[in-house]
């Protein structure tokens, strides 16, 4: 794989999430559609990620991030000064007034945290941010390609349910939080259906590879 094709080099690097020097493409999907999936598979291919979890992840472990979230909620440090993740998030999904306070300290950490991993590239010709929230935060203009990993909403609870073993009515909530995939399927210059197989979700990354990379 040389790179990105010559026409999907669309916006300017002023245009760009973060000012970046070369073509972005957003993977996207809601939780449990199987992007993690998508974004491993892409991986193999030799494709240079960015994955905005891990970067949360990152921003996480920093003693700033575990100092503010114990203003939000002791239980949601352990002893050992570890944030509970499964705690966060019952809390993150029963208050808006929470959930605005951690996602504007989580984002405002991003550009930086971003930056940081591209210079670990050498010299890449494009980037795959894979992002959960690209739509909820209008971020797409500053993509040059869009891609959604798609699955119906009845699999996605399904899946999220059996994956994070949690009651039915958190896993909807989680999803309802977010765009409805539909929507996102609409939205997205390009979709990738992973309603089936792993061996059938590869089969289409390949297909669409093949479509926009050299």
């Amino acid at each position: 794989m040389k790179g990105l094709k010559k026409e999907f080099h669309k916006l300017n690097p002023e245009d760009r999430l973060f000012g970046l020097s070369v073509p972005l493409i957003g993977l996207t999907g809601s939780i449990a559609t199987g992007k993690s999936a998508a974004s491993a598979f892409f991986s193999e291919m030799g494709c240079p990620i960015i994955c905005a979890d891990a970067l949360v992840k990152t921003i996480y472990s920093k003693p700033s991030a575990i100092s503010f979230i114990k203003t939000i909620s002791h239980e949601c440090v352990k002893n050992n000064n570890q944030i509970d993740f499964k705690a966060l998030r019952k809390v993150f999904f029963s208050s808006e007034e929470i959930k605005s306070k951690v996602e504007s300290f989580i984002y405002t950490q991003i550009p930086e945290t971003f930056l940081e991993e591209f210079k670990k590239f050498n010299s890449p010709n494009f980037v795959i941010y894979d992002v959960p929230l690209l739509f909820e935060k209008n971020m797409d203009t500053k993509f040059d390609i869009t891609l959604c990993i798609y699955t119906t909403k009845l699999l996605q609870i399904e899946r999220l349910i059996k994956r994070d073993q949690i009651e039915k009515n958190l896993a909807e909530k989680i999803i309802k939080s977010q765009i409805d995939i539909e929507r996102k399927k609409q939205l997205a210059d390009y979709y990738i259906d992973n309603s089936k197989s792993k061996e059938k979700l590869l089969e289409n990354i390949k297909a669409f590879s093949n479509e926009i990379f050299e």
